[in-house]
């Protein structure tokens, strides 16, 4: 469900509108299993994913930070660790461990070529800043979030 569709005004200004919700389906961990499987079949923007080319390396973690927090602004949707930073954005401080990088690439380069909807900007970044990101993110994933 895209979570922007399901905003009402409220006395405190947005809140979620429980009434347009569904409940999510249950399933066996078998089943689960299997329908995962299936559906990593499905592929949609497979044309995407392929355009993206991962180089390797890294980025010093103060580094990456600095870009992500001051001069993105990234961290203004987005928690880096565990109630640090903001709440709108998917957390990314395990991104790295669920998605692959050449989905985050291409994400970072086009939010709304995969979801028109998407509040996410596009900073239209440079190749060296998109690689930059990744790197900060698989970064971000390898951490003990809870280590705190």
């Amino acid at each position: 469900m895209y979570y922007g569709g399901h905003i009402k005004a409220g006395a405190k200004g947005d809140e979620i509108d429980a009434s347009t919700l569904t409940d999510h389906i249950a399933l066996s961990k078998a089943d689960a299993t299997s329908v995962a499987a299936e559906l990593m079949k499905m592929k949609p923007h497979d044309d995407l994913i392929a355009k993206e080319k991962i180089e390797p390396g890294t980025i010093p973690k103060q580094m990456g930070e600095m870009a992500f927090n001051k001069f993105l602004g990234c961290m203004a949707c987005h928690l880096i660790e565990p109630e640090y930073g903001g709440l709108s954005g998917p957390e990314l401080y395990t991104a790295a461990k669920r998605l692959q990088p050449q989905y985050i690439a291409s994400f970072i380069r086009s939010p709304q070529a995969w979801e028109p909807k998407s509040m996410m900007p596009n900073k239209n970044l440079s190749e060296v800043n998109i690689q930059k990101m990744v790197h900060y993110l698989e970064t971000l994933s390898k951490e003990d979030a809870n280590a705190n």
